[in-house]
């Protein structure tokens, strides 16, 4: 949900992930909505750096681990399922832009993991 009215809606989180609970009916708009969070990409690459910490403990904390092979393959996959397989080029510029960082938020992500990973191993040995 994009838009909804402040009386009607509720968060509902999910591990990592936030889920927006609407009360009543939902409907579609016919129009298009620009959304440009971020102005400048420093305060977008600082959330990204905390997000990525946040799922890499909360992945490590189910029981996931990632090996360095893994951390430096998720992020070319990533870019690829988005600029190619989703269709990210036919977006111009944008796409290009979204799907790259797409990868960069999953490469820091999954370094994180194989941070994890890597201190629980040498702190085992």
């Amino acid at each position: 949900p994009r838009l909804f009215r402040k009386d009607a809606w509720s968060f509902n989180r999910e591990g990592i992930h936030a889920k927006i609970v609407v009360r009543g009916g939902a409907g579609e708009l016919r129009e298009r909505i620009d959304h440009h969070p971020y102005a400048e990409l420093a305060p977008y690459y600082r959330k990204m750096a905390d997000y990525g910490v946040e799922t890499a403990d909360f992945k490590f904390k189910e029981g996931k681990r990632c090996s360095l092979a893994g951390a430096l393959a998720i992020g070319p996959i990533r870019f690829l399922k988005m600029y190619v397989a989703q269709g990210g080029f036919l977006d111009g510029r944008a796409g290009l832009t979204v799907s790259w960082l797409g990868g960069v938020s999953d490469t820091m992500k999954y370094f994180e993991l194989y941070r994890g990973s890597r201190a629980e191993r040498s702190s085992v040995g």
